[in-house]
């Protein structure tokens, strides 16, 4: 099943929902007091708990977040008390691969309204640039941020030890102190209060694919 957007996961999930409920109640055909309460209760515990189908895990947290990724991947990472297992990091990247997608069709359907016949943000009237910065800025904080600060290049020198670093994100930089042609970025803070400026392609997991990409072009 091809994937598209957060209700496709939300359906695979009660796809295989019902057929983990079907199992349970053939496995237990026998026992007369078992009920699809029971099965219910089984294929959840199941789902939430053993299943390695993590898209169909991530199915019914979306589902249980209103068919918001986003927030399904909070309220995982909220129930998560002691050290993420490695099923638990799955499970994360899994959300962070929809999310990825998610957030790529938006930027296409975004590009495609303002972008048209392949001109740039240059060729954009103040109004429209205004536009498509706010909405690039929705796209990249619905994805969410990196964890730590990644290892790339063009960090100024005082950012550099931070690099591996967990920070916060504290605001959007904006119009007039920046350009619009810079935006978006971001004001990020770490533990110590050291403060700094940071792009999509330095702290967005939307971005992840592109900093990590290695070109095999010579």
């Amino acid at each position: 099943m091809e994937f598209k957007n957060a209700k496709d996961y939300q359906k695979y999930f009660e796809t295989v929902f019902a057929k983990a409920m079907d199992e349970a109640m053939k496995n237990n055909a026998d026992d007369e007091d078992y009920t699809e309460e029971n099965a219910r209760e089984e294929a959840t515990y199941h789902f939430l708990n053993d299943s390695t189908d993590y898209d169909a895990v991530a199915g019914m947290y979306i589902g249980y977040a209103g068919g918001k990724a986003n927030k399904a991947l909070q309220d995982f990472k909220d129930e998560i008390v002691d050290e993420p297992s490695e099923r638990d990091r799955d499970v994360i990247a899994t959300f962070e691969r929809i999310l990825i997608d998610l957030g790529s069709e938006k930027f296409k359907k975004l590009d495609a309204k303002y972008l048209k016949d392949g001109d740039g943000r240059d060729q954009l009237s103040e109004k429209d640039e205004k536009g498509y910065v706010n909405k690039a800025f929705k796209i990249y904080e619905e994805v969410g941020f990196e964890p730590v600060l990644p290892d790339v290049s063009g960090y100024n020198e005082e950012d550099i030890p931070y690099i591996g670093k967990p920070f916060k994100v504290t605001g959007r930089c904006k119009a007039p102190e920046w350009d619009l042609e810079c935006l978006p970025a971001w004001n990020i803070e770490f533990e110590d209060g050291h403060k700094m400026e940071a792009y999509p392609e330095e702290i967005c997991i939307l971005e992840r694919g592109q900093r990590y990409t290695i070109k095999t072009e010579w």
